[in-house]
Formats: structure tokens, sequence, C-alpha cells
């Protein structure tokens, strides 16, 4: 996935607009936003926050039925392999990680 960077500092616009619904609901949050597309990655520096993050933009994302994934070093095998599979053929469009989602 070729996503372009973009860091950002607290409490700043996240992702256009979800900036400042994720800024009240993760105060203090400095991660990673990276945009491809119709496809977008928020990478967190720890499995712990990328799991809130996760939670947070599922309830946000849950009205309009978009598809939030998760890629941490702990998902392995199979359950990797089928992540990655859903980002590269696009059908899920956010995905929620750490450092394991770069190459």
């Amino acid at each position: 996935m070729p996503f372009k960077l973009v860091m950002l500092p607290p409490q700043t616009d996240v992702y256009r607009g979800w900036g400042d619904a994720l800024a009240r609901e993760i105060p203090d949050i400095e991660v990673v936003v990276a945009e491809s597309g119709a496809q977008a990655a928020l990478m967190a520096p720890t499995e712990i926050l990328a799991r809130q993050h996760l939670a947070t933009l599922r309830r946000l994302a849950a009205p309009a039925r978009i598809e939030i994934g998760l890629l941490t070093g702990r998902e392995k095998g199979k359950a990797r392999a089928s992540m990655l599979a859903s980002l590269t053929s696009g059908l899920t469009p956010i995905v929620v990680g750490t450092p394991a989602l770069l190459p």
C-alpha cells in the first residue's frame, strides 16, 4: 500500500472531517495518518493505543457502516494475511495499527 505519510501534532485535525470528533474523543493524540486514494491508515505507537483508537473510530464510523481494520504485531499468520488481502483489495478503507503497518 503506497501511503502518503502525514505527521500530526496532538489535538489537530486528524483526517479531513473526522479531526474535530476524533480530537474530542482522544485528547492529546499524536499519531501518523496516511492516505492513499479511498483508503487511510492511522498508526499509533503501541498496541494498546491502537486498540483504543480502533474502538473510538468504529463507534464514530458505525452509522456510516465503514469497515475499520486492525493490524498490529499480534496479528500473525492467516489473520494478518486476511487483513492485508482486505486492504490490498480495497474492502477495508481504514486501518488502525502500530508500526506493524509499515512494510
